[in-house]
């Protein structure tokens, strides 16, 4: 272990991570307020929400290849094609999400019928939470491209500010309208959704307001939208169809075998998912502090140093994760009853959740060199590792929920996880190889 490396690891890391905890934070308190409110409403939360989550990030791959192209222009100066890039590309986000909001008011109805068996009042009150909820996919894509606009801009203030709004506005209207405080309408699960989607309109806003502020006029012609948007759709499909298999895709399968599970086997899932999802941002933290760093290191030609920040900095993320585990663990009671009341799900989840934790190991690995990858152009191989392995995992989910329920389902992620990192690290040290026979001397 390499004390500066870790040094600089951290040093970035941090003010990721901070983000990334409020976010997570946004989507708990969803959970937490409805848990204390009904646990049939808390299980059928934990159905909707992640698939609306990973779709979320798939359209949200916008933003990625928006914060590609943004750096070039600014890099270069250009600040009148920077501008047209990010209005168009908010464009874009707005027709995307729209269709989306369309397609599920027109068919969300059947299609929870048809793929997570759902019937009767259990139906209805999912869709009283879906329905409101799939907005909050248009104001998550143009808050992506926000941050990414003013990060650009140098000015990373704003989103942290805007994700403190956010959260503060939405526990407020969560616990006002789901419990009807306030002189509010009592709406129970409902009334999660609504204040998710104040709650995203209110950070919005904080971008917005500065934004009209600078008084920005730029002039398009026809030509221009096709030129700005044909640049990001040649680097959108991969990035797209890599998050839509990793996250939506798989998500979709998984959370079609927790639904056909027992209502309190549900539960438990997604208290211990609620969990697992908050010690997780350290491993996206961490992982895109070490993905900087081993970048620059590469393009400057220090392939070993690069290869050091992979190494250390994946040890030392396992370490903090372990401890995390392990905190977790201990407390665990209290942690699950802030989210709960039901004592019978708090005792279930705390028999699985060594279970839960199994796959959050491998999966620092996975992370970090998928992401290194993706960085050095081999993003296609990480495309196709990920339609491999999300077939197969997405088979045996199916199988190992039906024989041997939440154990069988924690045991295939695991895998899934393992698999996809021996690949992504046996990739990179071919890179390695090939890379130090070009550098070879000649005699």
């Amino acid at each position: 272990m390499n004390k500066n490396i870790i040094y600089n690891i951290n040093k970035l890391a941090y003010p990721i991570l901070l983000n990334y905890l409020l976010l997570n934070i946004f989507e708990i308190l969803d959970k937490a307020i409805i848990g204390h409110y009904s646990l049939e409403g808390f299980a059928l939360i934990g159905v909707v929400a992640p698939p609306i989550y990973e779709i979320t990030g798939a359209f949200g791959v916008l933003s990625v290849a928006f914060n590609i192209l943004a750096a070039k222009q600014k890099g270069k100066g250009n600040n009148t094609e920077f501008e047209k890039l990010f209005i168009v590309s908010k464009q874009i986000a707005i027709l995307i999400s729209g269709a989306f909001i369309i397609i599920c008011f027109a068919g969300g109805k059947s299609f929870f019928q048809i793929v997570y068996g759902q019937k009767g009042a259990y139906l209805e009150e999912l869709l009283s939470y879906f329905y409101p909820n799939i907005f909050t996919v248009m104001l998550n894509m143009l808050t992506f491209l926000y941050s990414a606009y003013y990060r650009n801009k140098l000015c990373t203030k704003i989103s942290f500010f805007s994700t403190v709004v956010s959260t503060v506005v939405n526990l407020f209207f969560d616990i006002c309208l789901v419990y009807g405080y306030m002189g509010m309408p009592e709406l129970g699960t409902a009334g999660a959704a609504l204040g998710s989607v104040i709650g995203l309109s209110s950070g919005l806003l904080v971008y917005q307001i500065p934004y009209f502020k600078q008084k920005i006029r730029i002039k398009m012609k026809k030509e221009g939208y096709l030129t700005v948007g044909k640049k990001l759709f040649l680097l959108y499909p991969t990035l797209f169809g890599q998050e839509f298999l990793e996250g939506t895709l798989f998500s979709l399968i998984l959370g079609a075998a927790v639904s056909r599970l027992k209502i309190e086997q549900m539960a438990v899932y997604n208290l211990l998912d609620s969990l697992i999802s908050i010690i997780s941002v350290f491993i996206y933290a961490y992982a895109t502090s070490i993905q900087v760093y081993a970048l620059q290191q590469k393009a400057a030609e220090n392939v070993n140093l690069a290869r050091k920040y992979l190494k250390c900095g994946s040890i030392f993320t396992v370490a903090v994760m372990f401890i995390l585990c392990t905190v977790t663990f201990i407390f665990r009671i209290p942690v699950m009853y802030w989210l709960v009341t039901d004592s019978a799900a708090v005792s279930a989840a705390s028999a699985m959740m060594l279970f839960a934790f199994l796959p959050i190991f491998p999966k620092v690995f996975c992370q970090i060199y998928m992401e290194y990858l993706q960085g050095i152009n081999k993003d296609k191989y990480v495309f196709l590792c990920t339609a491999i392995t999300t077939i197969l995992t997405g088979i045996g989910v199916i199988i190992a929920s039906g024989f041997l329920g939440l154990q069988g389902i924690y045991f295939v992620i695991t895998m899934k996880y393992l698999l996809l990192s021996i690949l992504y690290i046996k990739k990179e040290k071919v890179c390695k190889s090939n890379r130090t026979e070009l550098q070879l001397p000649t005699v």
